[in-house]
């Protein structure tokens, strides 16, 4: 098993740490080069008020300004000088902490914490990329989740989108609020606003989180008709629905097991008979048809022990993903004739 050392126990088989490290070493400025940075620009204006001349001018105002500057780093990402001032306020960040507060974003897991591999080299070649990327993401995610409920959202743009959920109650108000912020900084990045390497990143490593929590949201009537369809059961239509609702938990885990935790004699059920409804083949045939129906059947245990160990990895349902897990553990897949 791999301990995420490489050799001589570096990190050198790991770019995405590197890269957070390098990007950790820029943002932490050392406070003497702010000091050095102000205590010159002070020099400089104090000697341009002792020359002859001293009027308090532009270029004093210049020099006193850039004194101050460095002292008000936390609150900027980037600033540019004469050539053109600009300052980019770090919304961002403010953004994600208002997001998790409301539980906007999932939390942090293996599959969504931190930047990829290719992370560095889509920063380092056009920063806007990613912001624009994530917000093409959640647009579309957004008109699929009004979709799911049966919305009219046809040509919405996405500031009709939100409203449209809002009303229909499916966003909250707060969640409005923190997209209705969002969205206008990921716009200015597709309309050529300087982007800070740093807001890339950030759209890299915190973007997934946004998306995942979206596509929870996108697969919950689906789970929940498949549940409402799992009660109402007959013995014909166990294997159907226990298999549907296998597939929902793969591709929507949150959702599926909000679900199952608010039904828990439904999701002992599924359990229970999640060999025979879903890892079983019926009808044996033999030769290469069985041959297929096992790498079918084996790839989607597979799958669901990656939902699940990615859902564990969260607190809200570690508990009920654990069953899953276990249960699995127990299970082969079988032929019958």
């Amino acid at each position: 098993m791999r301990t995420g050392f490489g050799r001589s126990g570096s990190y050198a088989d790991r770019p995405e740490y590197c890269y957070a490290v390098l990007r950790d070493a820029k943002m932490k400025r050392p406070i003497v080069v702010q000091v050095s940075i102000t205590l010159a620009a002070i020099a400089a204006g104090t000697a341009h008020l002792l020359w002859p001349a001293a009027a308090i001018d532009a270029i004093t105002l210049t020099l006193l300004g850039v004194a101050i500057l460095p002292w008000l780093a936390p609150l900027f990402r980037t600033v540019e000088l004469p050539g053109g001032l600009k300052i980019e306020f770090s919304d961002l960040k403010k953004t994600e902490e208002q997001a998790e507060a409301i539980g906007l974003i999932a939390p942090p897991t293996a599959s969504t914490d931190g930047p990829s591999t290719s992370a560095p080299e889509i920063v380092s070649a056009d920063p806007s990329l990613a912001l624009v990327s994530l917000r093409i993401d959640i647009e579309r995610r957004l008109r699929a989740l009004a979709e799911s409920r049966s919305l009219s959202v046809h040509r919405s743009g996405i500031s009709q989108l939100l409203r449209v959920l809002r009303q229909a109650e499916v966003l909250t108000q707060q969640e409005q609020s923190v997209l209705g912020d969002l969205i206008p900084l990921l716009n200015s990045a597709a309309h050529g606003a300087s982007v800070d390497p740093g807001a890339a990143e950030w759209a890299v490593r915190v973007g997934p989180r946004f998306i995942q929590s979206l596509d929870q949201r996108i697969g919950q009537p689906s789970v929940e008709a498949l549940l409402d369809q799992w009660r109402k059961r007959d013995g014909a239509a166990v294997a159907e629905i226990g298999t549907q609702l296998t597939q929902a938990a793969i591709e929507y885990p949150e959702a599926f097991l909000a679900a199952m935790s608010n039904d828990p004699s439904s999701f002992s059920a599924w359990l229970d008979k999640l060999q025979y409804h879903t890892f079983t083949a019926y009808e044996s045939r033999g030769g290469v048809h069985d041959e297929l129906y096992d790498v079918f059947y084996k790839k989607m245990k597979l799958l669901l022990q990656q939902s699940m160990a990615r859902a564990r990895s969260t607190s809200r349902y570690a508990e009920a993903a654990d069953r899953v897990l276990r249960k699995l553990d127990e299970i082969e897949v079988r032929f019958i004739e």
